[in-house]
């Protein structure tokens, strides 16, 4: 069975993407407002451990997503490299389906309990470690009043909400994977749009009755519960009576597909991947709070936050697609796998061109307006740099994921490399010169350019074969496109 995504799914996809991060980057500097400098810093540590936690998938993720996207296209079994073509009659291959998922819950309550032990030990001792250097708002060595004792057990109690919403939150991410692999785009995006809107404004709510950090992760964690109950509901019974009763039944069957060992396959190096992609882009907000004197997390955190929004927003179409394109590989239409791929490549470039520039002109005066100049974007020069680090990663990045599409993890050395290389070059940098926050940007950006920059989108074109009638069918296709629905509004309009 061909996974398909209409275009009214797309269209919600992009409401969802454009409404979830424009709100966001809008209500950003509002929550701002209502915090101090020490409550901010936390926040942005806190995302970046949100990062970092992610970490723990260790690639099981996209893994398992794909895996799903297989069985409901129908191959008979899964292997450890490349993807067989579709065989069994009558499209999703059940037994499969019901291996994958019994897999899925094991793999994920085994990464929660690993996230348990490592934020409650590792994570408390970073925290404490960063917050000891606010001399004079917070001292966790020597305190000398029950204000700043309490103080204190303030922000132990955030994160005790905070570890709790992100252990939840990954033993239950199995059902979000599933949804992806599904292709179950439109439906999900308008529940985002409707929870985005209550989310927000109950953050402001708690925000503004005085809660603080502890009202935003309380208010995650309710969330992120109902996220995963809603997308259970979603998988297992909305789109399809007949689903569960048929994964019930193939429960039973005596045939066991070998599914753990051959997602761990790949799994492991799309883990050690992630490992080198935190170090390129995440891992510096947490270097900004030790390698300077003078706080730069706020001001690293805001621009990674800009940034990554405006990624992920201009790579929405690439990335609803994807269960697709590994639908149409192992039903071994290239050329239409080939088309869809450089129309969302070309898209997102373009998007996120009128992205960039809106940023660049006018998101720094945005934020001083909103945030009554409490945080402010760096400068032009450093947001040009993050702006060309942010391109690369739109095309290296794409390139180097529409590759797994066809079950295999090539770049693993190569990131993992970058990474390393990109942290020994910041320590240089901040060590040796004056740059500031401008020697993250520049780090990121030679190392990118020594191969992943021009790598992958070759690897792309060798692998699959494009060629300049590719690019033509593309635009072809397109003006095709737009010509039906020009003479299907004059039919209209005529009667």
């Amino acid at each position: 069975m061909e996974i398909k995504i209409g275009k009214r799914e797309y269209l919600w996809g992009y409401l969802g993407y454009f409404y979830r991060y424009g709100i966001r980057f809008l209500t950003i500097p509002l929550v701002w407002h209502y915090l101090d400098k020490t409550d901010l810093d936390v926040w942005f540590i806190f995302l970046s451990i949100t990062t970092f936690v992610g970490l723990l998938d260790f690639g099981f993720s996209p893994n398992i997503s794909r895996a799903v996207s297989y069985a409901f296209s129908g191959v008979r079994e899964l292997t450890k490299t490349h993807a067989a073509a579709a065989s069994v009659a009558g499209g999703v291959n059940y037994v499969l389906l019901a291996a994958i998922i019994s897999a899925a819950k094991k793999i994920y309550a085994a990464i929660a309990g690993a996230a348990l032990l490592l934020l409650a030990t590792g994570g408390t001792w970073y925290l404490l470690h960063v917050l000891g250097k606010y001399e004079g708002r917070l001292c966790l060595t020597h305190l000398t009043s029950w204000e700043e004792n309490g103080k204190t057990t303030y922000y132990l109690l955030v994160w005790v909400f905070f570890v709790l919403s992100q252990v939840i939150d990954i033993y239950f991410k199995y059902i979000g994977v599933l949804v992806n692999g599904r292709g179950l785009v439109g439906i999900t995006q308008k529940f985002a749009i409707v929870s985005s809107i209550i989310g927000i404004g109950v953050t402001m709510l708690v925000l503004h009755l005085g809660f603080g950090i502890l009202g935003t992760v309380s208010v995650g964690l309710v969330f992120s519960i109902a996220y995963r109950l809603f997308y259970g509901w979603l998988f297992f019974t909305k789109v399809d009576k007949s689903f569960l009763p048929k994964l019930r039944e193939a429960r039973k069957s005596s045939e066991k597909p070998a599914v753990f060992r051959n997602l761990w396959h790949n799994s492991w190096k799309m883990g050690i991947n992630s490992v080198g992609l935190f170090a390129l882009f995440q891992a510096t907000v947490l270097l900004s709070g030790v390698l300077f004197k003078e706080s730069y997390i706020t001001q690293v955190g805001i621009t990674l936050q800009v940034f990554n929004m405006l990624n992920i927003v201009s790579s929405a179409w690439f990335n609803m697609s994807f269960p697709r394109y590994a639908s149409l590989y192992v039903l071994r239409k290239i050329e239409v796998l080939r088309r869809e791929f450089l129309q969302a490549l070309l898209l997102g470039l373009l998007l996120y061109g009128v992205g960039f520039t809106a940023v660049y002109f006018f998101g720094g005066d945005i934020l001083r307006v909103l945030g009554k100049d409490k945080i402010l974007l760096p400068g032009g020069g450093v947001l040009l740099l993050y702006g060309l680090v942010f391109l690369s990663e739109a095309v290296h990045g794409k390139c180097a994921t529409f590759l797994t599409a066809k079950n295999i993890v090539p770049f693993v050395p190569a990131t993992l490399a970058t990474g390393v290389a990109n942290l020994v070059l910041i320590a240089l940098l901040t060590h040796f010169t004056d740059l500031g926050i401008m020697a993250f940007a520049l780090a990121t950006l030679c190392v990118n350019l020594v191969y992943n920059s021009w790598h992958w989108p070759l690897e792309v074109i060798r692998q699959y074969r494009f060629t300049l009638h590719d690019l033509k069918n593309v635009f072809r296709h397109a003006r095709a496109f737009a010509h039906y629905r020009i003479m299907e509004r004059v039919r209209a309009r005529c009667g």
